[in-house]
C-alpha cells in the first residue's frame, strides 16, 4: 500500500470511529485552520513547468482510479448505492496541479 493509500486509509477509519463514538461533525481549531491556509515558503528555486506525463502523473491517475474503486464499491449507506449509477470525483485533468 503506497503511503497515500495508507494515510487515506487512516483518515477514513477515524472518521468512521468518531462516527460510531456519535461525533457528527469535525471541529477545527482557528489557529490550526489559519496556519494551514498560508502559502507554504519555497527554497526559492526557479519552478519549471511540468508537462503533465511521467511517474508523478501515473502515480495521480493510479491513485484517483483507486479511490474511484474504492468509492464505486462503497455501500455505508444502502440507499445511495443501490441508486448510484456512476461516480464523479472531480472533472478536469487528473495530472493538473
Amino acid at each position: 500500500m503506497s503511503a497515500y493509500h495508507h494515510l487515506l486509509a487512516a483518515v477514513v477509519e477515524h472518521l468512521q470511529h468518531q462516527r460510531e463514538q456519535g461525533q457528527r461533525y469535525v471541529t477545527v481549531d482557528a489557529a490550526k485552520l489559519a496556519a494551514l491556509s498560508r502559502p507554504i515558503a519555497t527554497s526559492g528555486a526557479t519552478p519549471v513547468a511540468a508537462d503533465g506525463t511521467g511517474p508523478a502523473a501515473a502515480a495521480a491517475c493510479a491513485n484517483l482510479a483507486e479511490l474511484r474503486a474504492q468509492a464505486l464499491a462503497c455501500t455505508q449507506c444502502p440507499n445511495l448505492a443501490a441508486a448510484r449509477k456512476q461516480v464523479v470525483l472531480g472533472v478536469g485533468n487528473e495530472s493538473a496541479d
